[in-house]
């Protein structure tokens, strides 16, 4: 019985390893479906067998991967897909809380992301980063010449202005709070796709809570306001990284209040209007996609001070509620 069981095991384990090579191959030329989806199986491999089960995996498929694309390419892959696959399976074994999960899955893609930039760009290219930015930034100017050398006026976009006016440094301003919103997002797609995965094979994780009660935790938004003012003084005398430090937290502050002021919308949609989910979607999408978004940033920064649906105990809002109640 013991010898069928470990033979079943030896199995499953060889083909979960051959599902990590074939995703490890294909994220060279699809990185982003790839960088979803490749943590799930490593991360499997860990509950269902043990650590140095999944180790190895990682390492054979990295090895495969050398042989058969690039030996950067595939020691890269092993590294940042084995991360965090094995840190997703420790979350899920040790029955982390869903929020705490994703903001760990979060840092150690931000990790591997720096890691992985670092290795492309100076090892495997050999080039300097301002270089590369500034043959990205001329390629988009030179598309833009494209449609004007054949009559199309674009100078009305505005994705022209935008474009047109992109230089190195603002580039290189933008990117940290890039890789760490990028950072986050992946890690919540993980966790989303790793729970519908995960529970056909048993694994029961924790939801998220409903979108229509997330917020932005009124302390965190605090710190974040001081961050933006300090780092706006700092930037106008100049000082150095204040810029940098100025754009990455104020981006972040942005994108979160945005986030929020679509859940309030959201909230009120599903719950005073009952509206069912495909339409609250498609009202997502076109009010994230068209200019009347910017009311969502405004939305957002009055639910972090007065907290209108009462759902942050932590709140402005809460704290005035319970003292006139």
């Amino acid at each position: 019985m013991n010898k069928k069981y470990e033979t079943k095991s030896i199995v499953e384990a060889a083909l979960i390893s051959v599902i990590i090579f074939l995703l490890m191959f294909m994220s060279s030329y699809v990185p982003l479906i790839a960088s979803f989806v490749m943590p799930i199986p490593i991360a499997m491999l860990y509950l269902r067998h043990d650590k140095s089960v999944s180790i190895l995996s990682i390492i054979v498929s990295g090895v495969l991967v050398s042989m058969f694309n690039n030996i950067f390419i595939g020691i890269l892959s092993a590294i940042i897909y084995g991360v965090t696959g094995i840190t997703l399976g420790i979350c899920i074994k040790k029955k982390i809380k869903p929020i705490k999960t994703i903001f760990i899955l979060g840092v150690v893609n931000l990790i591997t992301t720096i890691l992985n930039l670092y290795v492309t760009v100076y090892i495997i290219s050999g080039e300097n980063i301002s270089i590369i930015i500034q043959q990205i930034i001329d390629m988009m100017k030179e598309s833009l010449e494209v449609y004007s050398s054949i009559g199309i006026d674009i100078t009305a976009n505005p994705l022209y202005q935008i474009i047109n006016n992109l230089t190195i440094e603002s580039v290189m301003v933008i990117i940290p709070s890039g890789f760490i919103i990028s950072a986050i997002l992946s890690a919540f797609f993980n966790y989303i796709i790793s729970r519908s995965i995960f529970k056909k094979f048993k694994y029961e994780l924790e939801p998220l809570p409903s979108f229509e009660n997330w917020y932005l935790d009124a302390r965190l938004g605090a710190i974040f306001i001081i961050i933006v003012c300090l780092s706006a003084m700092a930037s106008s005398k100049e000082l150095p990284y204040a810029k940098y430090i100025f754009t990455t937290v104020y981006n972040l502050l942005n994108f979160s209040v945005i986030i929020v002021g679509l859940s309030v919308i959201v909230y009120f949609l599903k719950n005073k209007l009952k509206m069912s989910k495909v339409p609250l979607i498609i009202i997502g999408i076109l009010i994230v996609t068209s200019p009347i978004g910017g009311f969502l940033t405004i939305l957002g920064f009055i639910d972090l001070i007065v907290d209108i649906r009462g759902v942050d105990p932590e709140s402005l809002g809460n704290a005035i509620r319970r003292k006139m109640s």
